[in-house]
């Protein structure tokens, strides 16, 4: 599917949702959930290759932990988006902020034992200077 395709899903799905809304339908909060679901499926989908190429260049290089910790903060980021995204189309503004707030926790708390490891490297590197 090309990205014309993509825009024209984008662009029917957009439509309905005005339709619906005008009309004042309860099938609203459907449509809205159905384009976005079918254009992350697309996003997904697309997203796919760049990670298996990521993957293969960082383990190759010996950097496989990393490669572990990245591929998890990238999911963390787009699902945290992704999510805060819907919340806002369906007028929730309150708790897509909180969604966002709790993504980036998460990405602190994933991302600590690298900044430990950092640490560790720079204290051994200021006292072997010291000494």
């Amino acid at each position: 599917m090309g990205l014309l395709q993509v825009v024209g899903i984008a662009a029917l799905a957009a439509t309905l949702v005005a339709a619906l809304k005008d009309s004042g339908s309860k099938y609203t909060t459907i449509a809205i959930c159905a384009g976005g679901i079918l254009l992350s499926l697309y996003a997904m989908l697309k997203i796919e290759p760049m990670v298996d190429t990521l993957t293969t260049y960082l383990e190759s290089y010996g950097m496989g932990t990393y490669t572990t910790l990245l591929l998890k903060a990238l999911g963390i980021g787009y699902l945290t988006q992704i999510g805060a995204d819907i919340c806002k189309d369906l007028g929730a503004e309150g708790i897509a902020s909180k969604l966002e707030l709790c993504g980036h926790i998460e990405l602190l708390v994933l991302c600590l034992p690298l900044v430990e490891n950092l640490l560790d490297i720079s204290f051994s590197l200021v006292s072997t200077t010291i000494s």
